[in-house]
């Protein structure tokens, strides 16, 4: 009878999965004949592929089920791969906003993510998700499990929402990716699905938790054979058109522009790009940076020709955004199973030329090796950095041990370099970190790579324990204990350290509110020492010397506070706050960030972005009060026509120099259209006032312009 009832069993399951395979073997699939309709629904001929219908929580309960049901198929012809599924829920309960290509917005609500590896080595995977509304996110993952946005690809997508579900295609050009120069070959996949309602992370597969995202332990799908790009060569130029009206000196001003990007594919994992005049119209102008520290802000990079390989350039060493005005500039990069590199060469608009590169080597699985370099060959000199980076992981990749060393040339002098070493040991609920930095007198690589303050040694380590609950109201508490020590490298006795401690909540607390984290730091009063660099009035017997000027060392003993609160962004209103009174040169500081936002409905939000510091004075510190407001509308009449318009007003007031006052209004506008995939019409408006007021003179404008762009870029498939 028992046999019996197995056989029974037996029949029943190999008349379900006929024609369908389960996700959860080793699975191989056939090339398909004929692709499937692009219609945002899961037609029969998925029901060949592979079928993902096992899922975990990741969060809130780990290895949970999942509160809803997800059904994922994958697909794949000669030049294309095809994934579908549905996801299960009410309509009434899907959150879902139309957003730009990589807005952040995307995410913030229900989505669906695809996480492939197409060379099969652990080392790097490519990620694409899209939201109900059929609104795209793309981006890398690196092995470490830090994912990365800049990155782009050309794809297309379709999702529909029903009463019960809502579904999607995706269909991914080979063209777009690097994989693997072999007949026959196998891919990593994980799929990562957003379930806003109860802030559900859900995943196909968890093999570790203390790495859930780890490259090496996707699901694999075996044995897909005859791959190849379709279009090895991608051209795409531009004509831009700009006008700019001074209303000051009466200067009016207008030009056209031609320039372009060649993108060219000879073999399956390398990528030569070639552009000629580029010009970075679509980028959103950067937010304003209210920065009173002694090292200059950087921004982040936004240009595509640069975020191609940002995976392949961390730390210091290279920073793309000191290469302004480009007339040519040609990238080689390959992606192989052990090697990854990236070599870039610019001639720029002053005649200087640039060369940035960086060698990968790995295993995959115990270590990686970075050498990474930056060089600006200018008429009168040349400057560099170099440097090396070593990761190595143990203990089933939980313990952690890295090291970094970099040195740069100083004209007529000695080179500089910097040494970073540091050990951790990471889990999900505990975290041991030690990490120090040696910096000599004169470093800082800022010509071709980030400013950063020199003659410095740090010695950091800092303990982190989590704790979870996923039925409290508190789902995380997390306290962090942090010890810090600082001196000169120059002088290691002029040193002072503190401790920080730390604690991290997230509060579920319901459906309708949903997350809210909150995270509390202080600083106990201890003896700190700061740099300041106007000298000629202070009687001290010693003065340093570092990158940017010599300076003197001034203890200042207050104890500080933090406090950082965001609601959940999936939802119609939320905000992020962020107060701390971090001492400035013996002067008493309130620092203060406020982000709020309103959705009115998937296709329209507002954001309303408040920063205000207040620096009250001391003998080394002049009074400064600056607020910035800056109000963003976002209108996205499809996934495709996106509107948003930014209003930034910047308030500087400095008493104690003649009462000055200095106000800068900014508007822009920009409409976009992508009429193709790849392929867009950008028209941007700007207007920009200067003005400011002091007791010795009457106001007085220095600045009014006021100017509008037309940019339009076609993707030709050769």
């Amino acid at each position: 009878m028992k046999m019996s009832s197995k056989l029974i069993l037996l029949i029943f399951s190999s008349l379900f999965f006929l024609g369908k395979v389960s996700a959860g073997e080793n699975t191989k699939i056939e090339s398909l004949k004929t692709p499937p309709l692009l219609d945002g629904r899961v037609d029969e001929i998925y029901k060949s592929g592979v079928l993902f219908n096992s899922f975990v929580q990741l969060e809130p309960n780990i290895f949970a089920q999942p509160s809803v049901k997800t059904e994922i198929y994958f697909l794949y012809d000669k030049e294309n791969i095809y994934i579908a599924g549905n996801l299960y829920q009410p309509r009434m309960s899907i959150k879902t906003n139309n957003g730009r290509k990589d807005s952040p917005i995307i995410l913030d609500g229900d989505a669906i993510g695809i996480v492939i590896d197409p060379l099969n080595n652990g080392n790097s995977a490519y990620f694409f998700a899209i939201n109900p509304s059929n609104s795209a996110v793309d981006g890398t993952l690196n092995a470490n499990g830090n994912w990365d946005f800049k990155w782009d690809a050309i794809f297309n997508s379709v999702a529909k929402i029903e009463d019960d579900y809502w579904s999607f295609e995706i269909q991914l050009p080979l063209s777009s990716i690097s994989f693997q120069d072999k007949e026959e070959q196998d891919w990593g996949i994980l799929i990562r699905r957003e379930y806003s309602p109860n802030k559900e992370i859900i995943l196909n597969n968890i093999v570790d938790k203390n790495q859930p995202f780890r490259i090496s332990d996707f699901v694999k799908i075996k044995s897909l054979k005859g791959l190849r790009k379709e279009n090895q060569l991608f051209v795409t130029p531009y004509s831009f058109y700009s006008f700019k009206n001074n209303f000051i000196g009466s200067q009016k001003t207008d030009k056209i522009k031609f320039g372009g990007e060649i993108k060219y594919n000879p073999v399956s994992s390398m990528t030569l790009i070639a552009t000629i005049n580029p010009d970075y119209a679509q980028i959103e102008t950067d937010k304003l940076i209210i920065n009173v520290d002694d090292v200059p802000a950087s921004y982040p990079e936004k240009r595509p020709f640069f975020t191609e390989s940002s995976d392949l350039y961390p730390g210091l060493a290279v920073n793309t955004r000191n290469i302004e005005d480009i007339d040519v500039g040609i990238k080689l990069r390959d992606v192989r199973d052990n090697l990854k590199y990236d070599l870039t060469w610019i001639l720029d608009r002053k005649q200087n030329k640039w060369y940035m590169g960086d060698f990968r080597i790995t295993d995959n699985e115990t270590y990686y090796v970075d050498l990474i370099g930056g060089v600006k060959n200018q008429p009168t000199r040349t400057d560099y950095n170099f440097t090396t980076n070593l990761r190595t992981w143990l203990f089933d990749k939980r313990l952690t041990a890295y090291t970094w060393f970099g040195t740069i040339n100083k004209q007529n002098a000695k080179n500089e370099y910097e040494s970073v070493n540091s050990v951790r040991w990471v889990t999900r609920e505990f975290t041991f970190a030690y990490w120090n930095h040696f910096k000599t007198q004169f470093y800082n690589p800022n010509i071709t790579g980030h400013n950063t303050l020199s003659n410095q040694i740090l010695h950091h380590a800092w303990i982190i324990y989590s704790f979870f609950d996923e039925n409290s109201l508190f789902r995380v508490i997390t306290p962090k204990f942090k010890y810090e020590y600082n001196t000169l490298y120059t002088d290691p006795k002029y040193f002072y350290s503190n401790l920080i401690f730390s604690l991290e909540t997230t509060m579920y607390l319901n459906e309708y509110f949903g997350n809210w984290n909150l995270s509390l730091s202080y600083i106990p009063t201890s003896k700190k020492l700061f740099r300041h660099r106007t000298i000629q009035s202070q009687t001290q017997e010693k003065t340093f010397e570092d990158a940017f000027s010599k300076f003197v060392l001034v203890e200042q003993n207050r104890a500080v506070c933090q406090i950082i609160l965001n609601t959940d962004f999936s939802k119609t209103v939320g905000l992020k706050f962020n107060y701390n009174n971090f001492e400035r040169r013996k002067s008493a500081v309130d620092n203060l960030v406020l982000d709020t936002y309103w959705r009115f409905s998937p296709t329209t939000n507002v954001t309303y972005s408040l920063e205000n510091i207040r620096l009250y004075g001391s003998e080394y510190q002049t009074r400064f009060f600056q607020t910035l407001h800056r109000i963003k509308f976002e209108h996205n009449l499809t996934d495709k026509i996106n509107l948003r318009a930014i209003v930034q007003l910047n308030n500087v007031e400095i008493p104690d120099n003649n009462g000055l006052e200095q106000n800068n209004p900014v508007i822009n506008f920009t409409a976009s259209y992508e009429y193709m995939k790849g392929s867009y019409i950008y028209f941007v408006f700007n207007k920009e006032k200067l003005s400011w007021f002091d007791n010795s003179t009457a106001s007085t404008v220095k600045i009014n312009n006021q100017s509008i762009a037309l940019k339009l870029n076609c993707v030709f498939n050769m």
